[in-house]
Formats: structure tokens, sequence, C-alpha cells
């Protein structure tokens, strides 16, 4: 449901701050602009695909993200930093179809899934993917030690009459490369089938020469008629609602601080983190996703100011304080940290130990 800026902002403390505070939600990827003046927040429209709403499975390039741990509001970002090409009105709170170059793209977060799922039709579906693929990396990597995978389909004579092909791991396929072998072989039918042939069909050679880091993007890809697993289409609500037909209208309200996955560990360390510390860690890291909606971290200033107003939120909760003082004086910071998934990470687990200190 939309809800006019004016009436969200009606409190004194807003008054003459209505074009400040516009302004920040644009700067903050929170929304962004249409031509006649109404602002769109995505991740306050309805979950339901527009009426009428079609797409052609013919022919198909599919891509695929899959995360281990799914931060809430990679979607909404990407549809504010791809909103130049979004093909109106059909974009909702869990997809968007964009439209480039005679070629169509649509993008859909399965968020219990822990996928990103896109499939492209046209002319340039090779040159919208990587569009795409370039700004949702740009995206993951604000994030602290994101994981997910990168899957190559099979191409093999089984695979291509399937509807669930086998998929190569595309590290496995440089490391055969690496060794002088140029096959891959199929885990369903057996069959040996050429590296090349698997790329060419999909990525393109480029993508091997990428180098490696904790930050690549993994995704899976793959051609065909039919999504390997069907989008859910248990959705409510009207779209168009959330969109508002006078100017100066945006989609506002409470942001969703939930996540799904689980954070995995980096580096080693000596102890086991304990339950305690492993429930607080789950509290903090939802206060980290929440505060990423309206706190910048793309510099290690932002990261800074960041902290500093993490733990004035956790100094305000007395019974996560603590919890958090309890946990890690049991367990370690650099468990904690281990538990955690975000770019300020480090800074946040500094603040907590001068929290201890004080």
């Amino acid at each position: 449901m939309a809800t006019a800026i004016k009436t969200i902002w009606s409190n004194e403390r807003y008054q003459g701050k209505y074009r400040e505070l516009l302004e920040l939600m644009k700067r903050f990827k929170l929304c962004y602009e249409l031509p006649n003046k109404t602002y769109i927040a995505p991740q306050l429209l309805e979950d339901k695909k527009p009426p009428h709403y079609h797409w052609d499975n013919k022919d198909n390039l599919r891509l695929r993200y899959r995360y281990d741990f799914m931060p809430k509001g990679i979607l909404s970002r990407f549809i504010v930093e791809m909103n130049p090409y979004i093909d109106e009105p059909n974009v909702w709170r869990s997809g968007v179809i964009l439209n480039k170059d005679n070629t169509k793209a649509e993008v859909i977060e399965n968020y219990y899934d822990r996928e990103i799922q896109i499939r492209l039709r046209g002319n340039n579906k090779r040159g919208l993917l990587e569009v795409i693929t370039s700004e949702l990396d740009k995206i993951h990597i604000s994030y602290h030690n994101l994981k997910v995978d990168k899957l190559i389909p099979c191409n093999c004579n089984t695979c291509i009459t399937i509807q669930n092909p086998y998929f190569h791991r595309l590290e496995n396929l440089r490391n055969l490369l690496s060794k002088n072998s140029q096959v891959s072989q199929c885990q369903i039918s057996g069959e040996l089938v050429n590296i090349y042939t698997l790329i060419d069909d999909t990525i393109g050679r480029q993508e091997l020469n990428k180098p490696n880091s904790k930050n690549v993007i993994n995704f899976n890809i793959n051609q065909g008629d039919d999504m390997n697993n069907p989008i859910n289409q248990n959705h409510s609500g009207n779209g168009d609602n959330a969109v508002g037909k006078t100017t100066n209208k945006i989609a506002v309200g409470a942001l969703d601080s939930t996540f799904h996955g689980q954070s995995q560990a980096i580096g080693q360390f000596n102890e086991t983190p304990s339950q305690d510390l492993a429930e607080v860690a789950k509290e903090i890291q939802c206060l980290l996703d929440q505060l990423s909606q309206t706190y910048p971290t793309e510099t290690k200033k932002d990261q800074k100011h960041f902290a500093v107003e993490a733990i004035d939120r956790i100094e305000q909760n007395p019974s996560l304080t603590q919890k958090l003082l309890s946990a890690t004086k049991a367990g370690s910071l650099a468990a904690l940290d281990s538990l955690l998934n975000h770019p300020a990470a480090s800074f946040v687990i500094a603040a907590i130990d001068d929290l201890q200190n004080d």
C-alpha cells in the first residue's frame, strides 16, 4: 500500500525537511524517481506480478545466483540502480522486467530459496546479461564475505533434453584446464563434454580469465525453455497501488530486518562459538541489516560512522547489551566476528571491544 511521503513525515521534527529527506532516500538507493515526479521505493511495493504478466520461455539465456546467506535488500538496490531500463509497470517487490537493445530480462528474487533467478530473451542476451551481472556484483561486494555458487549447466546429449541437468562448477572447470584437460564428466550421463563448449554456450570464455577473490560473485547459468525450479506464484496485493497516481508519492515504512540463510565462518580460531554467542550474533546481524537500509558502507569512513550508529543502537537496548557482554566474556570477539556478515563488521567488533573495556 502506498503512503504519501508528506503523511509519513508529518511529525513536527520533519517540518521543512521534506526535500532533504527525499534526497537522502535517493542517495542511499532506497527509491527512484519516475518522469512524472512519482517516487518508487521497491522494498515496499506489493509482492505480486502485474496483471496479464507473461514471459516467453523460448530461446532463453538463464542465470542464477544461489546464496549461502542472502541479505535483505539486494534486489531492491538493484531495481533502483537499473530503473532507467525498467519495462514499466513491470516491477514488483520481488521482481522486475528490464528492456534494453531489443532484449528483455526477468530478474526475480526467491528469498526463502536464497536465489536470484534471471531469464533473458531477445537479440542481445549476452550484452544485457553483462550489464545485470556487473550491477549485481557491485552490490554484492558491499557485503562482507558473501558466498554463492557459480554453476554451468551441462550440455551433454542427456542434459539438453531434461529440466534438471547436471551443473559443472566453474572453479572445477578452471582447475581441469590448468591441468591441460579440456573435458569434464557429466555426473548424470557419464559423458565427457568439452569445457570450452560449456563456457561458450553460457557466459563466454572471458569469464575464465577473471581473477578469483573472496568477493567474486558466483552464479548459475542455464539456457532452455523452462526454469529448472518454478517461480513461487503465491503472491498477493497490487503493485499499481505502490506507484501512486499523483505527484510526489512514495511507498515508505518500516524495513524488515530479518534474513535467511546461515552466516559463514571465515578464518580459523580455536574456540567453538557458544549457543549464547550465536544467538547474540543473530540479533546483531539483524540490526546491521536494518541499518544498512539507511546508512552507507561504501568507504572506510562510512563504515566507521555505521559502527558508531550500531553501538548506539545496541546501548539503547539494555537486554542486548547485557547478553552481548556476557556472551563475549564466555567466548571471544574473534568468534563473534566470524558469525557476522557485513562490510562494517570489523569496525563494529572494535567498537564492541571498546564497550567491553568501559
